[in-house]
């Protein structure tokens, strides 16, 4: 009999693409687990319908990357606004991605029921956002605050 090591899932995305990945790091995801448990065949097919082929690829990077150990709890609230002091190395460099990116990847995350990949991309948008909170407010003369309502009173319309 093989070992889970030895046999692979080909996780096929949304639109087509196939990633051979080892069956041990394919079940991190708790829905290709309950999907494939119990089937000891030497390939095993997990079609991902919710996942795009761009997404499934650094998917099946941090599937592959933790399939040995467990990845490093994330403190909530996050301790500082620099990202780089809240996480593991490997994961800052992995999440180091345009922001709609992270956002396919968080969407992943939660269709393929991968937790600590959920709680990282979360964690990187949490990050963002606290530093936009801690930009320091611009200070406008009244009339300056006028002149920007007026000129963009159009987004404060309704519909």
């Amino acid at each position: 009999m093989e070992s889970e090591d030895d046999t692979k899932v080909i996780m096929i995305s949304s639109d087509g693409e196939r990633f051979e990945i080892s069956k041990k790091a394919a079940m991190r995801s708790k829905i290709v687990k309950d999907c494939i448990f119990g089937n000891n065949e030497d390939r095993i097919e997990f079609m991902a319908n919710g996942v795009k082929g761009a997404d499934m690829k650094k998917v099946v990077e941090y599937l592959e990357h933790y399939k040995d150990e467990e990845p490093k709890l994330i403190d909530r609230p996050l301790p500082s606004s620099n990202f780089k002091e809240c996480v593991d190395e490997w994961d800052y460099n992995f999440i180091d991605l345009e922001l709609l990116t992270i956002f396919d990847i968080s969407l992943a995350a939660n269709y393929l029921d991968i937790q600590p990949l959920l709680e990282l991309s979360s964690a990187k948008i949490a990050s963002l956002v606290k530093t936009i909170k801690d930009w320091p407010k611009a200070e406008y003369t009244p009339e300056e605050e006028q002149q920007i309502i007026k000129d963009n009173k159009w987004c404060m319309e309704d519909p």
